[in-house]
C-alpha cells in the first residue's frame, strides 16, 4: 500500500514539474489558481463578493499584516495630512470582495492591501506632484485596487492596466462596478499595444517577471515611459533568470532605487525614474 503511494506520489510530481516545463509561467502569479480564481470571480456574483477573502487570492494579494497596514497609514498621513479628509473615499476599496480589515481605532475599519495602496498613492504624489492628465499604466494590477485608490484624487487622461488576461476580466468588472472612468485593459501578451505613458506603476509585479518578459515589457513600455515607480521583491526562482537589483539602474537611464517603506520583506527597494 504504501508503495503504491509513494509511487504515485512520485509520479505526481513529476507530472506537475512536467506541466511547469511545458507552460513556462511568464510569472510567480501566473500559477494556475490565482488565475482561475480571477477569472471565476469575473463571471460568477458569489465569487465576485468573496474573492479577496480566497486562499488562492490571499497567496498572490490581499495578505498585509494589520501592523503594517498601520505604518502604512501613519506614513500617508503624515506626507498628505488631506488625505484624512478622503478615509471614506478610499475605503470603497474594501465594500467588495470580503478582505479582512483591521480596525484603526480614530480611522475606522480597513484592509491593510488597501492602506498599502494608499500609501503608494502618496508616494507618487510626493515624488511626481499631480496626476491629472497623465496617461498610467500599470504592470500586474490585480483586481485594480491601485487604480480605484488614485481615481479618489486624480483625474488622468487614461489609465492603462496589463495583466493576464483572467485578471483582466476580474478588474475590469471591479473597476467598472466602481464606476472608475478612462480606465484601458491590455492583456500581457502584448505590452506593444500600451503605448506611450507619463508614468509607469508596478507593486512588485516587475520583479516577478520571467526576464524574457521583462525585456518585452522594457522595450515595449518600461524605457519610453517618462516617469517611473517600480516596487521589486525578489522571489522569483533561479530559472526566471530575472534582473537582479544590481542591474535595474543600468535599464533605465537616470533612474534609481530608494528604500522601500515600510520594508516588507529583505532586500526589497523602489525603481524610480523622472522624479
Amino acid at each position: 500500500m504504501f508503495g503504491r503511494l509513494r509511487y504515485r506520489l512520485r509520479l505526481g510530481q513529476r507530472y506537475r514539474t512536467l506541466v511547469l516545463l511545458v507552460r513556462r509561467p511568464s510569472s510567480v502569479s501566473d500559477n494556475r489558481s490565482y488565475p482561475a480564481l480571477c477569472k471565476r470571480a469575473a463571471s460568477n456574483d458569489q465569487v465576485f463578493a468573496t474573492f479577496k477573502s480566497q486562499a488562492a487570492y490571499g497567496a498572490i494579494l490581499e495578505h498585509v499584516p494589520c501592523s503594517v497596514g498601520s505604518q502604512f497609514l501613519e506614513l500617508a498621513l503624515r506626507r498628505n495630512p488631506e488625505f484624512g479628509l478622503l478615509l471614506d473615499r478610499f475605503r470603497q476599496n474594501d465594500r467588495i470582495g470580503k478582505p479582512t480589515v483591521c480596525d484603526y481605532g480614530e480611522y475606522g475599519q480597513f484592509s491593510a492591501t488597501t492602506l498599502r495602496y494608499v500609501k503608494v498613492l502618496s508616494d507618487l504624489l510626493g515624488l511626481f506632484g499631480a496626476l491629472d492628465g497623465m496617461r498610467i499604466a500599470e504592470i500586474g494590477a490585480g483586481y485594480g485596487g491601485q487604480c480605484l485608490v488614485s481615481a479618489q484624487v486624480a483625474q488622468w487622461e487614461s489609465y492603462t492596466i496589463i495583466d493576464l488576461a483572467p485578471c483582466l476580466g476580474l478588474a475590469e468588472r471591479y473597476l467598472t462596478t466602481h464606476g472608475v472612468p478612462a480606465v484601458r485593459f491590455q492583456p500581457s501578451g502584448n505590452p506593444d499595444a500600451v503605448g506611450p505613458c507619463d508614468l509607469l506603476i508596478s507593486n512588485y509585479a516587475f520583479s516577478e517577471l520571467r526576464r524574457s518578459v521583462q525585456d518585452r515589457y522594457l522595450d515595449a513600455i518600461i524605457r519610453d515611459a517618462s516617469r517611473g515607480y517600480v516596487t521589486c521583491n525578489w522571489m522569483t526562482p533561479k530559472s526566471f533568470r530575472s534582473y537582479t537589483v544590481e542591474e535595474l539602474p543600468g535599464l533605465v537611464p537616470n533612474s534609481r532605487l530608494v528604500p522601500e517603506e515600510p520594508l516588507q520583506a529583505k532586500g526589497d527597494v523602489v525603481w524610480i525614474w523622472g522624479t
